[in-house]
């Protein structure tokens, strides 16, 4: 039987890079996907290749998001696990890269991530387990890097973010449904 038959699972960022793979190998495991990316024509051929729900969202969007979460939720008969690809990366010095390119890697890079938790937190606590780690019912967190010398914008941001999301899953998972995150770190 394949590893992940019977799990559903979301894939932000899906149209193309660690998304895309990530929905290939998924599905060929057995998952079932939904797909999620403002590419929608991207997001259409993966789609056809891995048998997924295509919606095309904008991860920055919370409204757009839940939306998305409803209707994969609904179309899988819930949500139990969640890859995070979706990022963007701006090469560039600092003197190079505007304030307001610097905004838009932060708001998809990280509060797109936060967004898409947020959302599909609910369907994840419904699960009989979820967690951050490459467990069943997990929260996957991907990040690409830059292939450069010197710090990725975001550096900074994901294990921060991992390590809250983390938390909060933990605590879930511990029977604590408050959605409180916690403040201790990992």
């Amino acid at each position: 039987m394949p590893r992940l038959q019977g799990r559903r699972i979301l894939i932000t960022g899906a149209a193309s890079g660690i998304g895309r793979r990530t929905a290939e190998l998924f599905a060929a495991e057995g998952a079932a996907l939904t797909l999620l990316d403002c590419n929608g024509k991207g997001l259409a051929e993966v789609a056809r290749e891995t048998r997924g729900l295509s919606i095309e969202a904008d991860v920055t969007q919370e409204a757009s998001v839940a939306h998305a979460v409803e209707q994969g939720a609904a179309a899988m008969g819930g949500i139990d696990g969640v890859v995070n690809a979706a990022g963007i990366v701006i090469h560039g010095s600092v003197l190079d890269i505007g304030v307001a390119d610097w905004q838009r890697v932060l708001d998809v890079n990280l509060t797109g991530t936060y967004i898409v938790v947020r959302c599909c937190l609910p369907w994840l606590t419904k699960a009989p387990v979820a967690t951050i780690e490459r467990r069943v019912g997990a929260i996957y967190s991907c990040q690409q890097r830059m292939p450069r010398h010197g710090r990725h914008p975001d550096d900074c941001g994901p294990s921060a973010r991992s390590r809250s999301v983390r938390a909060e899953a933990h605590c879930r998972a511990a029977g604590d449904r408050t959605g409180h995150l916690v403040s201790h770190q990992y």
